[in-house]
């Protein structure tokens, strides 16, 4: 456990530093230490310990593909995230040792796979939820769900509600450190006058879908910035969409 915990603090001060690097050489790439050089062969051990056999390994994402390849050889391949411009294990990757591949659009395949042909399933990244009940007698308010991130351009919905003071909006989900500081600043009256909540708060998918069929309208979005750059975020709705629409909440995305 000490020899993990090393090495994924060392990785992580490492990195901050590799950002400082950037700024003056943009070039400057580093690659993290643990992940790419000892977790296989601590995965490895592990699983000679516990003498499991294995039916079907799913990897999900390169990464995780790159590593179930060192292991295990042929495995499935759960792709939710597109990334093979930038990303260093997509180099490493054994196309002849991907069973299947799941994935959410033809696009989206043939931009990972080009000219090859794996058998492949087009599924959505869409919630796995029960049928409920979500009739409710009035529905308030305006939600923002899921990440509170700047490039998911919360910050740009926010400006809408400073504008409009008539309305109230709870910022409902995780997020970063930083774009927390940058509201309780930047929309400090918002935040004071309670027109806007933030409520970190976890609920369970069922619970979730339940509790967002009380608002009138809900928001998904990404920065236009985060698009532009980003393939992988130009070709998939969120996931939260498919939650709205379970909901039967109207959602502006």
């Amino acid at each position: 456990y000490w020899l993990t915990h090393f090495f994924t603090k060392t990785d992580l001060i490492l990195s901050k530093l590799s950002r400082l690097i950037k700024v003056f050489k943009p070039g400057f790439t580093y690659h993290y230490l643990f992940y790419n050089k000892y977790l296989p062969s601590i995965l490895k051990n592990k699983l000679k310990k516990e003498n499991d056999k294995y039916d079907e390994v799913i990897a999900v994402d390169l990464q995780v593909l790159y590593l179930a390849q060192q292991l295990f050889g042929s495995v499935q391949f759960l792709s939710l995230e597109v990334d093979n411009d930038t990303n260093r294990y997509y180099k490493k990757i054994d196309t002849n040792k991907i069973k299947s591949v799941f994935v959410q659009s033809e696009i989206r395949y043939n931009y990972m796979f080009p000219g090859k042909d794996i058998r492949k399933f087009i599924v959505q990244n869409a919630p796995v939820y029960k049928e409920l009940d979500c009739t409710v007698q009035q529905r308030k308010n305006f939600i923002w769900a899921g990440a509170i991130d700047r490039r998911l351009a919360v910050l740009d919905c926010l400006e809408f509600f400073k504008q409009y003071p008539a309305y109230k909006l709870l910022l409902k989900g995780g997020g970063d450190i930083k774009t927390r500081k940058i509201i309780e600043n930047r929309y400090s009256e918002l935040l004071s006058s309670k027109r806007a909540l933030i409520d970190q708060s976890y609920l369970d998918a069922d619970e979730f879908v339940k509790f967002l069929s009380g608002f009138r309208i809900g928001f998904c979005f990404y920065a236009w910035d985060l698009i532009k750059a980003s393939f992988n975020y130009q070709t998939a709705p969120s996931g939260k969409m498919f939650m709205y629409m379970a909901a039967g909440t109207p959602v502006i995305a």
